[in-house]
């Protein structure tokens, strides 16, 4: 019976006492030894969704950019997306419920699940579970755990081993959705996004193939890139740096996208000299789904290219494409960003390129649905993490139009070219999530399409100086913001005062957004110097500080 098979395995991995598990955009993490009773629980929760939808459901066990110290894990739904909202309080009600036996039945009241269907399934269908890891040391007997619950609920339990994040979404995508032309392997997984790279570059004549220094963070996309360099060869040279087996390796310590993007600096193993300038080098994170790059500039100093940099020049390159292909005016295109995003990203885009730009709340889930309402939909958070979204329908009037044009002899080649390029765009690009090593071949395909160099690249636009700053408040609830989280609400006259404050400094622009974990505010700041900025800066934290004292005291 499912109650006695539930309850032994809890036996063997019980909760840590005194600990509260909490579910978000990242899913469970923390430090490993602390996690062994959450992860047979998301087990549960993994497999009580895969019998409720009838579809396969992921389970990924990574901390993503966290130390070597910490882990996690994530669930991935059937159409390889995160896991819906909703259910991330389920997750939450499981993870920390004293008795699981009650905990399963009252999430099965809940959602209307038959608990009769556990440990023997439907007619046709007894649940199903995909699970991945990382590399950490944690990782191998966390990812067993998760396995225990899967098989003690009497669902099948499908080991890929090791894969980055996006993969195991990849895997998960594409046993939900079946096409006779695409296995769900990480092996398909290769061929699909190299093969869009071939066809994304064909027809660009180059003396030799492209080259890129390419750091992984000592995670597993040292691994997994070496692999994707083996179906590249011809077309793109990655020398890949920090792959984790190196006797130094050590997990996002000195190395991978947060490294570069917050502090600044060149990754271990990495020597840039004089002869480097201008030479393109890409990060990624521990777990491979953010990327950011960066080239040494003639002084010497790291130039860096981050997520906004990153939505700019694919939209530049999508633009052109569109341009070329004849059917401007026919998709929606749109770049969703956050306020953090750099107000100099903002106005190229829709200044300069003429495109939409939309506002959402911080949090990668809330892009990616905001990017799915376009017909194409750009999306990265400035720390790398994003992917571009293609609607079905768009997909297929770009098909439509491409055999109409080959079947027209009289149609322009560039006009051909381009919507070929345009497909090839949306084969490489991962559609479920950010996917470091896909997002890296749609760069170095822009780059090769608009003949730039990093250097180019980067003069598209300058960032606007800014500063970020924490105010510790007596009770971050008292602000409240508007949905895109740029527009105070309460209390009452604050957003007034800061909109005074703003008028004084040239290309100034500042909000202020309660963090969701502690109290404090967060203040962001922008202005044409970088003194300016923080000027400004300080002076909304100063507001910030003295209206919420008041307020609490009242």
């Amino acid at each position: 019976m499912w109650k006695q098979a539930l309850l032994a395995g809890d036996q063997r991995h019980p909760l840590t006492p005194g600990v509260k598990y909490t579910y978000g955009t990242a899913g469970f993490r923390t430090k490993a030894n602390i996690l062994d009773g959450a992860m047979y629980r998301v087990g549960i929760v993994a497999t009580l969704r895969s019998l409720l939808l009838g579809k396969t459901i992921g389970v990924m066990v990574t901390a993503s950019h966290n130390p070597v110290q910490d882990n996690g894990v994530k669930i991935v739904d059937p159409d390889g997306e995160m896991l819906a909202t909703e259910w991330e309080a389920y997750a939450v009600a499981i993870a920390n419920a004293p008795n699981i036996v009650e905990a399963v039945e009252e999430l099965a009241r809940r959602v209307g699940l038959d608990v009769s269907t556990l440990r023997h399934g439907t007619s046709s269908f007894s649940g199903r579970v995909v699970v991945g890891k990382d590399t950490r040391p944690s990782s191998e007997a966390l990812t067993e755990a998760v396995k225990e619950a899967v098989v003690a609920l009497g669902a099948e339990v499908i080991d890929c081993g090791l894969q980055t994040t996006p993969q195991l979404h990849f895997v998960v995508r594409t046993t939900n959705n079946p096409r006779p032309d695409v296995e769900a392997t990480e092996r398909q997984y290769y061929v699909c996004v190299s093969e869009g790279y071939k066809r994304l570059v064909h027809g660009l004549h180059a003396a030799e193939p492209r080259s890129l220094i390419l750091d992984c963070a000592d995670g597993v996309g040292g691994q997994k890139a070496k692999l994707l360099a083996e179906y590249l060869v011809g077309y793109l040279h990655l020398d890949i740096k920090n792959d984790g087996t190196s006797a130094d390796a050590d997990l996002n310590e000195g190395v991978g996208a947060e490294f570069v993007q917050k502090e600044k600096k060149i990754p271990r193993q990495i020597s840039l000299s004089n002869g480097h300038k201008n030479k393109r080098c890409a990060s990624v994170d521990g777990d491979a789904d953010r990327v950011v790059y960066f080239y040494l500039g003639e002084q010497g100093e790291l130039c860096l290219q981050d997520g906004d940099k990153i939505t700019t020049l694919i939209a530049v390159v999508l633009k052109k494409l569109i341009d070329e292909a004849g059917i401007n005016g026919q998709l929606r295109i749109g770049a969703v960003q956050t306020a953090y995003a750099n107000g100099a990203s903002t106005a190229y885009i829709r200044d300069v390129l003429g495109l939409e730009v939309a506002c959402e709340p911080t949090g990668v889930k809330h892009l990616h649905h905001r990017a799915a309402e376009f017909d194409i939909g750009i999306y990265f958070e400035a720390n790398g993490h994003g992917t571009v979204l293609i609607a079905p329908s768009a997909l297929s009037r770009l098909e439509v139009t491409l055999n109409q044009v080959r079947a027209d002899p009289t149609a322009a080649p560039e006009k051909k070219q381009a919507l070929e390029r345009l497909l090839a765009f949306f084969q490489v690009s991962n559609q479920a999530v950010g996917d470091a090593l896909a997002d890296m071949l749609l760069v170095e395909g822009a780059l090769a399409i608009l003949d730039w160099s990093a250097q180019k690249w980067d003069q598209i636009y300058s960032d606007l100086p800014s500063r970020m700053l924490k105010v510790v408040v007596p009770d971050r609830t008292l602000i409240h913001t508007t949905h895109d989280e740029t527009q105070v609400t309460k209390p009452a006259g604050l957003q007034a005062a800061i909109e005074g404050i703003v008028t004084n400094y040239k290309l100034g622009r500042s909000f202020v957004r309660p963090s969701g974990t502690e109290d404090v505010v967060r203040v962001y700041a922008e202005a044409d110097t970088q003194s300016a900025a923080d000027e400004l800066a300080d002076t909304v934290s100063s507001l910030v500080s003295n209206v919420l004292s008041k307020s609490h005291a009242i």
